[in-house]
């Protein structure tokens, strides 16, 4: 239900799965939001199991319930949202699980034990870049060779080249047209690393290079 990339992922990946071969479904923890709208315009199943504050006991039991009565092959969990309480239910479902990171690892001492626990119970565990798999070995101590690498794909016909030029497009964006600019596009929390880019920004213009950093999020 949130807007982000990993759920606007799982979202486009649904979608365009050969739809002959397998059919999708998709289960949240928190109803609502522009994401739910999304699916409700297409044919994919959804849903809501409502989380319980802290520790909801209940939800892996509730999820596997409905896996074995939906029939579902094979789960696809992502972060550390729905790793515990997703791979939990398709042990008792008794169906196979893939887990998928996304760059948010979790390192306090609990968070550690808890993932590489579940992450050894998932039958595939995935990361969305090498980096990541490295930080994931790194981190929790997960063997680095079983952590397969599929990076995120790009949608080449809706993010293609503009065919404007470029100093148009900048005008229209109300950037500096001669000015060597850098573009961010992340959401506005801590986890992206806005300061780290502030940072480096203040190195290269305190050393006199004229640059521009532009932010969308």
């Amino acid at each position: 239900s949130t807007t982000g990339g990993m759920e606007n992922g799982v979202i486009n990946l649904s979608l365009r799965l050969p739809s002959e071969k397998i059919e999708s479904s998709i289960c949240t923890f928190e109803a609502g939001g522009d994401m739910e709208a999304r699916l409700q315009r297409s044919n994919i199943k959804l849903w809501n199991l409502t989380k319980a504050r802290g520790n909801d006991v209940t939800l892996p039991f509730r999820l596997a319930k409905i896996l074995k009565k939906e029939r579902i092959d094979v789960l696809h969990t992502h972060n550390w949202g729905t790793v515990v309480d997703g791979i939990m239910a398709a042990k008792l479902a008794r169906i196979k699980v893939i887990h998928g990171e996304h760059g948010n690892v979790r390192h306090r001492w609990w968070h550690v034990v808890a993932q590489r626990i579940a992450w050894g119970r998932a039958t595939r565990v995935l990361a969305v870049s090498a980096a990541l798999a490295d930080r994931m070995t790194r981190l929790v101590g997960f063997p680095r060779e079983r952590i397969s690498v599929i990076s995120n794909g790009v949608d080449t016909k809706h993010f293609a080249p503009s065919l404007e030029p470029t100093e148009a497009n900048r005008k229209r964006l109300g950037l500096p047209t001669e000015v060597f600019t850098i573009g961010m596009v992340a959401r506005l929390v801590p986890f992206k690393n806005h300061a780290g880019a502030f940072r480096a920004l203040a190195k290269v213009v305190n050393r006199g290079v004229p640059v521009n950093l532009a932010l969308a999020g």
